[in-house]
């Protein structure tokens, strides 16, 4: 039986709660870019910043796995991250099944927050002015969440997620909202 370090199992478990999500995501924000998103900007200016990059791209292991993964499956509007220190601009136009409308993701990271340094980008994000900006607690998140607390393991167990097929619960019941906000 393989063992895996707590944060692996972590991520797992977060792959595989964000995978849940019925509705689009407007915004999503992480530490770690997702693997192969320099080929969806100016490589060739990412690595005159950073040329220390370029053996990581060249073997595809320049972020994170998981991260594009999420990417390819959740298509958010917009993807936030940091990490590598250097302002990086992407849109990703991801495949699309007959009929159904161009999907794009617009990717940013940006530098250090020090002088003189790309740290800081004001953008402005479409939404509908007659609906009130309010920040909310999104219950179909939340009511993952709540499903998913049993598969939560903070000691040193090994991690097993469920699949397809398990006894485990894969699937999340999503006509039945769990938590009331």
């Amino acid at each position: 039986m393989q063992q895996y370090s707590l944060s692996i199992c972590r991520l797992s478990l977060f792959l595989h709660m964000r995978k849940r999500v019925s509705r689009p995501i407007d915004i999503f924000l992480s530490h770690d870019w997702p693997r192969g998103i320099y080929n969806y900007g100016n490589v060739k200016e990412l690595l005159r910043k950073k040329s220390f990059f370029a053996e990581e791209i060249e073997q595809n292991k320049l972020g994170s796995e998981p991260n594009e993964e999420l990417l390819h499956v959740l298509k958010p509007d917009y993807w936030f991250a940091a990490h590598l220190h250097v302002k990086f601009p992407a849109i990703v136009q991801h495949q699309t099944n007959n009929g159904e409308e161009e999907k794009l993701t617009k990717f940013l990271s940006l530098d250090k927050c020090l002088p003189r340094r790309n740290f800081l980008q004001v953008i402005d994000i479409p939404h509908d002015n007659n609906i009130p900006l309010k920040l909310q607690l999104d219950p179909e998140w939340l009511s993952i969440i709540k499903q998913t607390n049993h598969l939560l393991n903070l000691g040193p167990a090994s991690c097993f997620m469920p699949g397809i097929g398990s006894n485990e619960r894969y699937g999340l019941n999503h006509d039945v909202l769990i938590v009331q906000v």
